[in-house]
C-alpha cells in the first residue's frame, strides 16, 4: 500500500501514539519538513488528527493539503512560505465543481489558521482569499424512481448468502436514510426491541448515536439476512472472503463503504437501471420518496439527521417539475 493512502487509512480512526510515528514517513510530512520550520509539519498533522473528528472530512483536507504543498513544490514555494497570491491562484486553477473548490480552501485556510495560533508563522495567507460563490438550491445526488428502487430490491431474489446480504444492505439504506458509513458500522447488537418495536441503532456524524424504527418490510429482510448470518455478536453486515472470488462466501469481517458502493453498483445494473446509483442516491431516494408521499420536512431532516432544514429541503424535489397546466394559465 502506498503511503498516501496509508495515511487516509490512520485518519479514518482516533490516532494512537504509533500513528503519529508513522506520520514521519508521508508524503505530505516530507513535503512540508522542508520548509524552512519543521513545527509547521507537526501542527498540521495536530490539527488534522486531533481536532477534525469527521473521518471523511480528515481524509479530504489530507487530501486538498497534499495537492497544494504538490503545487507549490511545482512553484517553487514552499508550504511555510505561501503567500495569498499563491493561494488565490491555486484556488483560480483548481479543477473541480465548486463545492470541492470551497472545501479546498477550507483545508488551507484551517491549517494556515492553527500555525497562525501557534505563531509557527505571522499571518495566515488564505484569510483573505475568497471561494467561489456556491449555493445549491437542488439536490446534485441522483434518486431513483419508485419503480427503479423497487426493481433494484426485487432484482435481489435468490437464497445464497450473498443475495440475502446484499439485499438487507440496500433495503437497511432505503429504508433508514442512513449514510453509509453509519450503516457499515452496524453491529448486529444494534438492533434492539422497545415495546415490541425494532431499532436500529446508529452511529452518526459527531459520533452520536441515532436510533430509527425498523420499517416492516425492511424487517421481513432483516430477519431473513439474520437467520442466515447467525447470532454471532460482531458486524451485521459482512464481507465476501477476497481469497475465495469464485464461491463468494462470506467472512465475519466488517463491510466497508466501498464494498457497499460495488453492491449498489452491480445490482442496479442486474436491474436494468440506467442511473448511475451510489450509495448517496440510496440516501436522497429514500428521503426524497417520503417527502413525494406527503411526509413532514422537520421529521425527514430528523431522521436523516441533518443540522440545517434547509439541507433537507434539497431532496424535496416535488416542486421541480413544470406541469402543463401551469403553463397553459398564459392567455394570449
Amino acid at each position: 500500500m502506498q503511503a498516501s493512502r496509508g495515511i487516509i487509512l490512520i485518519f479514518m480512526r482516533v490516532p494512537r501514539m504509533a500513528d503519529t510515528q508513522l506520520l514521519i514517513t508521508d508524503p505530505l510530512h516530507r513535503q512540508m519538513m522542508r520548509a524552512t520550520r519543521p513545527e509547521a509539519a507537526r501542527v498540521i498533522f495536530e490539527w488534522l488528527t486531533a481536532e477534525i473528528r469527521n473521518p471523511n472530512t480528515r481524509a479530504a483536507y489530507y487530501r486538498a493539503l497534499q495537492q497544494w504543498s504538490e503545487w507549490l513544490e511545482d512553484q517553487g514555494g514552499t508550504f511555510e512560505a505561501a503567500t495569498t497570491l499563491q493561494v488565490a491562484s491555486f484556488i483560480e486553477t483548481h479543477r473541480g465543481s465548486l463545492a470541492t473548490i470551497k472545501q479546498r480552501l477550507a483545508a488551507i485556510r484551517g491549517a494556515y489558521g492553527r500555525l497562525t495560533e501557534r505563531g509557527v508563522i505571522d499571518e495566515n495567507p488564505a484569510l483573505r482569499v475568497r471561494g467561489p460563490r456556491f449555493k445549491r438550491l437542488i439536490g446534485a445526488t441522483t434518486c431513483l424512481t419508485r419503480d427503479e428502487a423497487t426493481r433494484l430490491l426485487s432484482c435481489i431474489d435468490g437464497d445464497t448468502d450473498r443475495d440475502l446480504r446484499d439485499r438487507a444492505v440496500i433495503a437497511t439504506m432505503l429504508y433508514t436514510w442512513q449514510r453509509v458509513s453509519s450503516v457499515c458500522a452496524l453491529d448486529l447488537a444494534d438492533l434492539v426491541s422497545d415495546q415490541g418495536v425494532k431499532f436500529l441503532r446508529f452511529q452518526v456524524k459527531g459520533g452520536h448515536a441515532h436510533a430509527v424504527p425498523v420499517h416492516s418490510k425492511l424487517r421481513v429482510v432483516l430477519d431473513r439476512w439474520i437467520e442466515r448470518r447467525g447470532e454471532w455478536a460482531g458486524p451485521l453486515f459482512v464481507a465476501t472472503d477476497p481469497t475465495n472470488l469464485r464461491k463468494r462466501t462470506l467472512t465475519r469481517a466488517r463491510m466497508n463503504r466501498a464494498m457497499v458502493a460495488n453492491i449498489i453498483r452491480t445490482r442496479s445494473r442486474q436491474a436494468g437501471i440506467e442511473t448511475i446509483a451510489t450509495p448517496h442516491t440510496m440516501r436522497a431516494t429514500a428521503i426524497t420518496n417520503y417527502l413525494e408521499n406527503g411526509g413532514n420536512l422537520e421529521v425527514a431532516r430528523r431522521i436523516a439527521r441533518h443540522k440545517s432544514i434547509n439541507t433537507t429541503r434539497l431532496y424535496d424535489r416535488t416542486g421541480d417539475e413544470l406541469k402543463l397546466t401551469e403553463v397553459e394559465r398564459v392567455n394570449i
